[in-house]
């Protein structure tokens, strides 16, 4: 009798742990066959970061209030260009940043997606290295829905 108790309180513990999973939310970028992401259904907005050689300076508010961050797209122009991100909803370089992407070669466009995306409170201050080329970054207003 023990024995079919063990039994039947592991049963229940596995039974718990299962459903957990299967109701937990999992946030993806979908893509599409080559592996790039699929604007068309995409749950976020691509922001597109000017090279730094503009008049912006590659520094952009990609969000200016509380929103998500699904992904970023940098293409740097030399080994260890950079993005910067700052939970801030005006673009600048004094706010606390929270995280830097660091690209490691110079031929490739990097694609780093975040899952379950990052959540900003105040926006996302964007601001990249000097000699970066561009860089898109997909965000989410906080509408309720995240």
């Amino acid at each position: 009798m023990k024995n079919k108790s063990l039994v039947l309180a592991i049963f229940v513990l596995f039974l718990g742990s299962v459903s957990f999973a299967a109701t937990k939310n999992h946030y993806t970028v979908p893509v599409n066959q080559q592996n790039i992401p699929d604007s068309y259904a995409l749950p976020c907005t691509p922001v597109s970061i000017p090279a730094t050689g503009t008049t912006s300076g590659g520094n952009i508010a990609a969000l200016d209030e509380a929103g998500m961050v699904y992904w970023i797209a940098l293409t740097p122009s030399v080994a260890g260009d950079y993005a910067v991100f700052r939970d801030s909803d005006t673009a600048n370089t004094s706010s606390t940043l929270f995280m830097t992407i660091l690209a490691p070669t110079t031929t490739e466009t990097m694609f780093v997606q975040f899952n379950p995306p990052i959540a900003v409170s105040n926006g996302l201050s964007v601001d990249l290295s000097s000699a970066t080329d561009h860089a898109t970054v997909c965000v989410r207003d906080a509408d309720g829905d995240l």
